[in-house]
């Protein structure tokens, strides 16, 4: 589309200043499995009800228009290795809403929280037959995450709870980041300010000398 010849394609690391690229590298991996695609390795996924094979860029795209927000149901210890926050980013961008997995790596799932993507930590009991409902179903019926009743919901099996720290779910209901979480202390935060004014005012006559 932008005339450049296979060889300037170059590598995904290199060209990830560019959104539109970075979008395409988020779900790329050449190592990547995914069980609706038993068999292969790569960016691929399903989409149905068509059932027709595509790149998970194209596929997220393809949902998008349908108004379909997207969900990856994955193993141990997701996001290891992808700390910076373009990698949450990527799966915003892809229309992934919320990621089910057996662990987060913590920077990641920091990220996640940050920017308003739903991390889900399974319980261990429940995560392999839950997975297996996910391959089960095979894409032919929609999975769904409640986080107001911390459910998930599908086919093949009754609803699974999960747990999630109040103050995280709060923040992803109201969709505060660090600052937005700060602002909401504002009224506690000038009290105080007032309170250290008057009890200790030789603070507040402090300069840093280094500053002229």
């Amino acid at each position: 589309a932008h005339g450049l010849t296979p060889k300037e394609f170059h590598a995904y690391g290199i060209r990830r200043g560019n959104h539109e690229v970075a979008m395409r590298a988020t779900l790329d991996s050449p190592r990547l499995k995914n069980a609706m695609v038993a068999g292969t390795e790569g960016g691929v996924t399903r989409v149905h009800p068509e059932g027709t094979v595509q790149a998970i860029f194209d596929a997220a795209e393809t949902y998008r228009q349908r108004g379909v927000p997207l969900i990856i149901i994955a193993g141990r210890e997701y996001g290891a290795g992808s700390s910076r926050e373009a990698a949450v980013w990527g799966m915003l961008a892809n229309n992934i809403r919320v990621i089910v997995a057996k662990s987060f790596a913590d920077i990641y799932r920091e990220n996640c929280l940050q920017n308003g993507l739903l991390p889900v930590v399974l319980d261990p009991a429940d995560a392999d037959p839950f997975i297996a409902r996910v391959v089960a179903a095979n894409g032919s019926a929609p999975f769904s995450v409640d986080l107001n009743t911390q459910t998930i919901s599908g086919p093949g099996g009754p609803d699974l709870k999960f747990d999630i720290p109040a103050a995280d779910r709060m923040r992803l209901l109201e969709g505060l980041d660090d600052i937005g979480l700060t602002l909401k202390q504002t009224d506690d935060i000038i009290a105080f300010e007032k309170q250290m004014a008057a009890s200790q005012p030789w603070l507040q006559e402090a300069k840093d000398h280094r500053v002229r």
